[in-house]
């Protein structure tokens, strides 16, 4: 026990020693440091008080350098936050904003981020990044580079979802702005989305409950050109602490729902193939999405607390500069916080503008100048030619390379032009001088200029303008071309260093070709780009141009021809392609020609690269673009087929008629036409008179072929409709909603329209929901369309007149057609596909893409033209299959997008319809371009109308000479809501039919009794004539008894007509009353006598009695 107490004693009293020896060493050097001066202080400022006011206070500039000293009071300051202008610091001794001096700027109260350190973000910046599958691989998310911050798509990063976020307080009123691109790949599998947001956290009470966005900046569009960068600016009209966001999603499992984009985008380590692809397959390299942010700026923010040097290369010669100016060409500037650039050596030295090192002249050589005639002398037949430099020159001439001013034979050929040919000279086929004779604009409608002519002349009857761009003037640069000098530092492209020099050159002396610049960069790439607006014709035109290479031995250039496509959607994305390149062994002038196979817009590019030599350069001499959509006609052609005088084109939908397919028949119409007028005495409307006349419409669920320019005569000019479709004006074919299958009438319009289907939610890393929508359009006229609003514009608005109602099973969605008008950016067709963002309050639509243009047929078969129903949906034979195309070719899809839309009929539902995706394909494909939908429904659209035949009758009572017969218990199948009216195949289940208050039976009665009441008025009248002949007979017989009476008959002559035919007839027998002997008086009295007639065989012998 004391031993234990004895060890804790020296314990304690070791450890209490050593804490007394430290604190008396440091005591001893404190005492040791000097005392520190007013110098060694430093104003900072404390934080804001409930007052709204802080504190100015003194603290060392480095701590544990000095002791003591008399530091400067605290200073009351009555503001938080103090803000100078551009040009201006914050003097915190004086506490006042100060000028900059000479060699500085000075943004004030902006920050303005143009570089950035590999090593390290900026203050205020942050990146976080992760991903919502953990199967991925890495995810690199957002990446420092030189200048610029990058996010990139790969196919091992699925769900990366990796966030910039920027922190800074503003301080008053003022605006956020930054430069971006953003590019999606061809592999729609490594889709990316870009997204941006801020937030004033002072507003929301320290949540961030509500980021602020606008539809034009929460979702950046995709730059629309190539290598071009795009701005947006925000404005921030309220203090606060602000946080800003940058995001980007690479959502794998959303392909398809992306158009064709932007190629070339790449960031390989070599610069040619980051920008071109693949050089040896010559086919399109963009494998990733790339989103890059470049000079971030922010105006608003605290003050300067001192003025920033001028970086090199740059300078600024008075005070109070907001930037440096970068120095010109010919000086340079070594060093910072220059007032003054330095001039170069005129003589063998030489620098572009902002440059910080003056570089030796190159050597002076056949690339550097050009040559200028004199009009030839008609008397010397003499001419001057002189040569210049080319400027800017950089050149040095040690070997006097120029040559001297000679004279040359020349011919009368070459004299002084007149001004016609000064006018035909100056502009380029197709085109002529404007009245100040400036500058040169094409022909009119209907108009055209060839090289005989100075100005353009309305092309004559019985032809047409023939359209082409030719350009074979080269000064002034023609219309719709553009040069641009793109140089490649560190996979980034930027422009090159001075952009006076250009990249491709139009000398006014030398008009004849357009020449690659003497002075730009090596290694530069120099474009010359022809932008096509469209063509006339469906199937587009054809480019031919002739160029020359000339590159030194010793150097190592290129030459190549790309196109790049814009195709449909509303963002104008576009699809470049590497289509020929050249190298240094191309020697002399070579043409190239090149078809388009569609009506798009189209750009055409030159591209150059030299990497050694000054002296290699390339020429263009001539392009020309034919059925070009300008008004740049070259020659007036024949009308098509030499078969026809008239050129004037028939109405949309109708071809000319031949009245024969025979050519003879058609040129003997012709010749007798001219015969009898003269082609150019007619007038045009005597002409589109006799042209309309023979203009004729399709025959019905026929069409106009529109890939013919000139339709003439139906064999080649109409096409038949699909399958159940029917012919709108001769134009277009479309399903009027009324379909007749195999016998089975159908209604659509039980169905309203369009059908809207949402796909199961996905969600991001960070929880934000997105799915996908499909907006259907079955039948209907060629102008309902199904709307898809794409770039980021609200899909939800009070204002919309539309409402939504989502059923309980199988995701179905049902819509009314009274949406809103289309927004700036919306893709129409009958079937198209959108991501839709919900947000809160709002709903947002972007990456629309179109999957059924047209409708091409509607069928049971479960295959038609090349497409197929998918085998999920193969199994009821009763289905009817829709099917719908998109034409357009991409690269992942060359056939372009097709789906099959399967609609089913299924009374058991308790709905109205049901639509679903298949099981194996949740996203409705499962390659991208083909998609599925399933349709079931329980009303007429897919369940079979009644046929009379369905039906037991049931006939009602007589009423007011009407009778209704009433249809009922239908057998399988369903009575249409339509009316007849409305619906010509369905059938009326009450039917009306004229009837009679009198039953049958009665009916048949009275026409029995009819029938014998006319047979027995028949006999009366048989039996009165017999009688009347009977009477006749004996009157003659007692006139011929006693004539003394003097008695005659008194008969008809009919009667006596026929008693004179019978005795006429009577040739064998004979009765005769003898005429002498009287008849007994009680014949008289009685009226009649029994009398014997005695017949007689022998007409000359008569027994009398």
């Amino acid at each position: 026990m004391v031993y234990l107490w004895t060890m804790i004693s020296i314990y304690y009293w070791t450890t209490s020693t050593s804490v007394l020896i430290v604190f008396v060493a440091d005591v001893i050097s404190a005492d040791m440091l000097p005392a520190c001066h007013p110098e060694d202080y430093k104003y900072s400022f404390t934080e804001c008080d409930e007052s709204g006011g802080r504190w100015r206070v003194s603290v060392p500039n480095t701590p544990n350098t000095c002791t003591g000293g008399a530091p400067n009071p605290a200073t009351r300051v009555d503001k938080c936050y103090t803000s100078c202008d551009f040009g201006h610091y914050f003097n915190s001794s004086r506490l006042s904003c100060e000028k900059c001096r000479p060699g500085y700027y000075s943004l004030g109260g902006g920050i303005r981020i143009e570089s950035f350190n590999r090593t390290s973000l900026p203050a205020g910046f942050h990146i976080t990044t992760g991903t919502i599958n953990t199967s991925s691989g890495s995810c690199t998310g957002w990446r420092i580079a030189t200048n610029y911050l990058e996010s990139q798509s790969n196919s091992t990063s699925d769900g990366c979802v990796s966030k910039l976020s920027y922190t800074v307080r503003i301080v008053k009123k003022g605006k956020l702005s930054f430069r971006y691109q953003y590019s999606i790949p061809d592999d729609l599998a490594n889709a990316i989305l870009f997204t941006f947001q801020y937030h004033n956290y002072d507003e929301s009470g320290g949540t961030d409950r509500q980021f602020d966005q606008t539809s034009d900046s929460k979702f950046p569009a995709i730059t629309d050109e190539q290598q071009k960068w795009r701005d947006i600016q925000i404005n921030l009209l309220t203090p606060g602490l602000y946080v800003f966001i940058w995001r980007s999603v690479l959502i794998g499992r959303s392909r398809g729902y992306f158009p064709s984009t932007v190629g070339f985008r790449s960031s390989s380590a070599a610069a040619s193939s980051a920008w071109f692809g693949s050089r040896s397959g010559g086919s399109p390299h963009s494998d990733t999405g790339v989103i890059r942010i470049k000079n971030i700026f922010v105006d608003g923010v605290a003050y300067a607390s001192e003025c920033s040097p001028c970086e090199p290369g740059t300078y600024s010669p008075a005070s109070g500069a907001a930037s440096c100016t970068p120095c010109p060409p010919n000086t340079a500037n070594p060093e910072r916080a220059a007032t003054e650039c330095l001039p170069c050596s005129s003589t063998d030295k030489y620098s572009l503008k902002g440059s910080t090192h003056c570089i030796s002249r190159p050597f002076c050589g056949r690339n550097d100048y050009y040559s200028i005639e004199s009009e030839c002398d008609l008397v010397l037949h003499k001419k001057t030619v002189e040569y210049k430099w080319i400027e800017p020159k950089i050149c040095h001439d040690v070997n006097n390379v120029l040559p001297k001013t000679n004279t040359t034979d020349c011919t009368e050929s070459s004299s002084s032009t007149t001004d016609n040919e000064l006018s035909t000279q100056s502009c380029n086929l197709g085109q002529e001088l404007s009245d100040d004779r400036k500058l040169c604009q094409f022909c009119g409608n209907n108009q055209y200029r060839d090289q005989t002519m100075s100005k353009c002349q309305t092309c004559p009857p019985s032809t047409t303008p023939h359209y082409s761009l030719l350009y074979n003037i080269w000064y002034p640069l023609p219309q719709f071309m553009t040069t641009e000098c793109i140089h490649i530092v560190d996979n980034l492209d930027v422009e090159c260093d001075d952009s006076e020099l250009s990249s491709w050159l139009s000398n006014p002396y030398i008009k004849h070709y357009i020449r690659t610049g003497p002075s730009t960069e090596l290694g530069a790439y120099l474009f010359l780009t022809l932008t096509v607006p469209g063509f006339r014709r469906p199937n587009g035109g054809q480019i031919q141009f002739k160029f020359q290479l000339d590159c030194e031995p010793d150097d190592s250039c290129f030459f190549m021809f790309l196109e790049t496509r814009h195709t449909s959607g509303g963002n104008k994305p576009q699809q470049s392609n590497i289509i020929k390149e050249w190298d240094h062994k191309t020697t002399g002038i070579q043409s190239y020609r090149y078809g388009i196979d569609r009506n798009i817009s189209v750009a055409f590019s030159w591209v150059f690269q030299r990497n050694y030599s000054f002296q290699s350069n390339a020429k263009i001499f001539e392009i020309q673009v034919t059925d070009i959509l300008a008004n740049s006609a070259i020659k007036c052609n024949p009308c098509p087929h030499s078969n026809h005088a008239y050129c004037i084109p028939c109405p949309i939908g109708q071809y000319m008629d031949t009245g024969d397919d025979s050519n003879s028949n058609n040129n003997n119409i012709t010749d007798r036409l001219h015969k009898s007028e003269p082609m150019m005495a007619r007038s045009r409307n005597r002409l589109q008179t006799k042209v309309l006349e023979k203009c004729k419409q399709c025959p019905p669920n026929r069409i106009i072929n529109s890939s013919i320019a000139f339709p003439i005569g139906s064999t080649n000019s109409c096409i038949d409709c699909g399958l159940g479709l029917k012919d709108y004006k001769g134009i277009s074919c479309y399903s009027d909603c009324h379909l007749n299958i195999d016998g089975d009438s159908f209604d659509l319009s039980q169905v309203r329209q369009p059908l809207l289907h949402r796909g199961g939610r996905l969600f991001t890393a960070n929880g934000v929901q997105y799915y996908h929508i499909f907006n259907i359009t079955l039948c209907g006229q060629p102008d309902l369309k199904s709307i898809c609003i794409n770039n980021v514009t609200s899909f939800e608005s009070s204002s919309s007149s539309s409402s939504t109602t989502t059923s309980s099973s199988d995701s179905s969605v049902e819509s009314t057609d009274g949406s809103a008008e289309p927004e700036e950016y919306a893709i129409r067709s009958m079937i198209c596909r959108s991501t839709i963002i919900p947000d809160r309050d709002q709903t947002y639509s972007s990456q629309s893409v179109s999957l059924g243009d047209q409708l091409v047929g509607i069928t049971r078969s479960t295959q038609y033209q090349n497409i197929t129903v998918h085998p999920e949906f193969q199994s009821t034979n009763s289905d009817i299959h829709f099917y719908y195309s998109t034409p357009v070719p991409t690269n992942a899809c060359p056939s372009g997008r097709r789906l099959t839309l399967t609609l089913r009929c299924a009374p058991e539902l308790d709905q109205n319809l049901t639509i679903r995706t298949p099981n194996a394909c949740p996203d409705g494909t499962c390659d991208g371009c083909t998609f599925h939908l399933l349709v079931k429904t329980k009303t007429a659209a897919a369940c079979r109308l009644c046929r009379p035949e369905d039906y037991e009758t049931v006939v009602g009572e007589c009423l007011d000479g009407v009778q209704q017969i009433h249809l009922v218990n239908p057998k399988g199948c369903i009575i249409s809501t339509a009316t007849t009216t409305t619906d010509p195949d369905s059938t009326p289940t009450v039917q009306t039919r004229h009837c009679s208050v009198i039953p049958r039976q009665v009916q048949l009665g009275i026409a029995l009794f009819s029938a014998v009441g006319v047979l027995l008025m028949v006999l009366v009248f048989h039996f009165w004539k017999k009688n009347r002949s009977l009477e006749y007979k004996y009157c003659k017989l007692v006139e011929g008894s006693d004539k003394s009476t003097g008695a005659e008959c008194c008969v008809d002559d009919d009667d006596e007509d026929e008693e004179d035919d019978n005795d006429d007839n009577d040739n064998d027998d004979q009765v005769i009353i003898h005429p002498k002997k009287k008849l007994p008086k009680d014949v008289y009295e009685e009226g009649y006598e029994t009398i014997q007639l005695t017949k007689h065989s022998d007409r000359n012998n008569t027994n009398i009695i």
